[in-house]
């Protein structure tokens, strides 16, 4: 019983934690675990308010993801703070400090595979960025000492600096500075990710992918590497497929897939801006955990775009109805610019890259190249009814007038998604019958209850 209360006092890094709760002064704390470790909230809980005057509160995962911090849910309790529990995205937070305590996986790790296998891909010349999952980070200085000492010495950790996400913002950073010094000098590098196959690892490899000599993944489970430079091209081409879709697209539905990561909201009203200035029509949901039952249910929308971590971000599914695009897919299919496999999903880099359509108001066709055929651009007029000067008050008969049936006619609505709201997304019910039938009388109804009337005989 000791050893099982040691193992989870420092799986959960209770010591660690109660001393960040000392030292920052928080009273009210927010503990999130994801479904998988719920069965030790109430243990860890009690460990935790040992010796410390704060208020603890458990709460679960967010409706879009484990890996993301639940500071809606945390201000519903007045936190001022959130510790995380299990796998996490690591994205930037804007509301509450968070400390972050990820799923140690000890048992399934054998550090001797591990360094045949990179024995198997690597020399002692190759410069290597060796990087993992977050469950993973706590054993990487241990795999760099072995290395070095089989002669391995261009290898750098991929912690703090190196880190996933901040492989991603640098590179990202990179292609809008334009860098090339600075781009050439990760071309020659290659990275060596520890971890399974995931959403996670597909777009963090598509991200490094024109930046790194190479990308190799290995699952300790299965105890294999995996070559992602090739799966990654072809996730690339298939990209480009749905952007080429999405430029034919005249209404586009935004999709808010996060409420906790920095800038999201930014984010946000600039694709609707960008959306705007393209001449196409915008909507936004908030519609929880993403499902295709749920989408499928606007099906005026051609295609949309979300914004997500990350880590969710890239959505391949084939039970969906329309495409899923993130929103760097979206600036390439609305502007001009020419894609050369760059993959953008840090939000900063996002925001910082100037919207230009050459192209924008095209009266001719265009050559589309997901069909094959002429595509005639529909621009669509975003002011659906166009009122001037004091026209309202002056000649109102000209704005709305009334029928024979008593009912407000629009004269001057002329978006293309007025006319899809009131064909599709209208019930108008059973027809009225002009029949005039005779008024009966008012009678005297029977009386009683239904098991039986006083007219009845027993």
């Amino acid at each position: 019983m000791e050893k099982l209360v040691d193992f989870l006092e420092d799986k959960y890094e209770i010591i660690e934690t109660k001393k960040f709760i000392e030292e920052k002064g928080f009273e009210r704390v927010a503990l999130q675990f994801p479904d998988e470790l719920l069965k030790d909230a109430a243990t860890v809980l009690e460990k935790l308010k040992s010796g410390l005057k704060a208020s603890f509160y458990i709460i679960g995962d967010t409706f879009y993801g484990g890996c993301c911090v639940d500071e809606i849910e945390a201000q519903h309790v007045d936190a001022d703070c959130i510790i995380h529990y299990g796998h996490a995205c690591l994205s930037v937070t804007t509301r509450l400090p968070v400390k972050y305590v990820f799923d140690k996986l000890p048992s399934l790790f054998n550090i001797d595979k591990l360094l045949c296998r990179f024995k198997e891909v690597y020399t002692v010349e190759d410069q290597v960025i060796l990087g993992g999952k977050p469950c993973y980070t706590y054993i990487l200085e241990t795999i760099l000492s072995e290395l070095k000492s089989f002669g391995y010495n261009e290898i750098i950790k991929g912690d703090g600096e190196y880190s996933a996400i901040n492989i991603m913002k640098t590179i990202g950073e990179a292609i809008v500075a334009d860098d090339k010094q600075r781009l050439d000098l990760y071309k020659k590098w290659s990275i060596f990710y520890i971890g399974e196959e995931s959403s996670g690892l597909t777009t963090f490899a598509m991200t490094c992918y024109s930046h790194v000599m190479s990308f190799y993944s290995y699952d300790p489970i299965q105890d294999k590497v995996i070559h992602q430079s090739p799966i990654s091209n072809i996730q690339l081409r298939r990209r480009y497929a749905i952007i080429q879709k999405t430029k034919d697209a005249s209404i586009i539905g935004i999709v808010v897939g996060t409420l906790g990561v920095s800038k999201y909201l930014q984010v946000t009203y600039y694709l609707r801006e960008m959306i705007k200035k393209a001449g196409r029509k915008s909507y936004m949901f908030i519609i929880g955990k993403l499902s295709p039952e749920k989408l499928a249910n606007f099906s005026e929308i051609q295609v949309f775009v979300l914004v997500s971590c990350w880590e969710n971000s890239l959505i391949q599914s084939k039970d969906f109805y329309r495409p899923i695009i993130t929103p760097y897919e979206l600036y390439l299919a609305l502007s001009s610019e020419t894609w050369n496999n760059q993959w953008i999903t840090d939000f900063s880099t996002i925001l910082s890259l100037d919207f230009k359509n050459d192209n924008l108001i095209e009266k001719e066709p265009q050559f589309s190249l997901a069909t094959g055929h002429l595509v005639q651009p529909s621009i669509i007029n975003d002011n659906e009814i166009s009122i001037q000067n004091n026209s309202l008050l002056n000649n109102h008969g000209n704005i709305i007038e009334s029928n024979k049936n008593t009912q407000l006619s629009n004269l001057r609505v002329n978006s293309l998604s007025a006319y899809f709201h009131k064909n599709t997304k209208t019930w108008h019910g059973l027809s009225k019958l002009n029949i005039k039938t005779e008024i009966s009388k008012v009678e005297i109804g029977q009386q009683g209850i239904p098991s039986k009337y006083d007219h009845e005989k027993d």
